[in-house]
């Protein structure tokens, strides 16, 4: 488990893996049964249109586009990372740290920094996500116009998610409330628990091999 300088080792060909098990299926075909989407935050950050010479701002407002397109067809379930010192996953963090490590202070009117620069250093990228999290929650406008069907719910450093729907409507969701770090465990946890409760067809937006054999894991199990 641990090289010889006593570092944790890591995995590297995780992604072979997935690439080895992945099919392509039409949109067509399982669009229209997805009532839910549970969105991996960190691999959406990574998607969104990242505006060169623009603020936090303007990538705060594609973000928020991003996910009012898919508040349009079902509810969201948005799940971001967590940053816990000393835990076994700062260890894999501080191996993917690379070259861009200068600490930004963020804020909606401050300059956008570089991608690179946000999303891989982890003061900065924990400041964006807590940015979006925040104008998510509070911005009545978009609630009103864009919750009143579908309802999103947010799962950040907060142990318990928050819930926005009937179009404006906040509510701490106690039942789904977890201290655990690791986003993929979190995101299968509401997977699972949403297709139980609701019995309906659940998508999931995530880039992680992990991810993916979890849900094997629970998906064999039901079998």
């Amino acid at each position: 488990m641990f090289n010889d300088s006593d570092d944790m080792r890591t995995g590297k060909a995780k992604a072979q893996l997935k690439n080895q098990l992945q099919v392509e299926m039409s949109s067509r075909n399982v669009l229209p049964k997805v009532k839910c989407r549970v969105l991996d935050g960190s691999a959406v950050l990574w998607a969104i249109h990242w505006p060169a010479n623009g603020t936090v701002r303007d990538f705060v407002v594609n973000f928020k586009q991003y996910i009012q397109q898919k508040l349009t067809s079902s509810d969201v379930y948005l799940v971001f990372d967590r940053y816990q010192d000393f835990s076994t996953k700062s260890t894999t963090r501080c191996n993917r740290t690379t070259e861009a490590s200068r600490v930004h202070r963020l804020a909606l009117d401050t300059p956008l920094p570089h991608q690179k620069v946000v999303l891989t250093v982890s003061e900065n990228k924990s400041q964006l996500m807590e940015i979006i999290c925040e104008e998510l929650t509070r911005d009545t406008t978009f609630h009103r116009d864009y919750t009143m069907i579908h309802k999103l719910v947010i799962t950040s450093s907060n142990n318990t998610p928050v819930e926005i729907s009937y179009g404006g409507v906040v509510i701490h969701r106690e039942d789904m409330s977890t201290s655990h770090e690791e986003t993929d465990c979190i995101i299968v946890q509401q997977v699972v628990t949403v297709a139980t409760e609701y019995q309906v067809g659940v998508s999931v937006i995530a880039d992680g091999t992990d991810v993916f054999i979890l849900l094997l894991h629970h998906y064999f199990e039901r079998q």
